[in-house]
């Protein structure tokens, strides 16, 4: 799996969160990174039910999506600005 993402052009040091079963009560979080991702998932016995997030997005830092903003307009709602 490393080799997969590296190979699509994420940085070693792009940060990762697994969530094992997202919103269950038993929910596990797991922050690693691109390069850390198949050791972490490894050592922690997750092989189903886990959702993975890739990206700058989890940081403090980052653009936020334009979807829902005012003046974006999209295919069913015309923008308001």
């Amino acid at each position: 799996m490393r080799a997969e993402l590296l190979a699509g052009g994420y940085p070693g040091t792009t940060p990762v969160a697994v969530v094992y079963k997202a919103t269950w009560p038993d929910q596990k979080i797991f922050r690693c990174t691109v390069e850390t991702l198949h050791k972490t998932v490894t050592e922690n016995g997750l092989t189903k039910t886990s959702l993975i997030i890739v990206g700058n997005c989890m940081g403090e830092e980052y653009m936020r999506s334009l979807l829902y903003h005012p003046g974006f307009t999209t295919e069913f709602r015309e923008a308001t600005q």
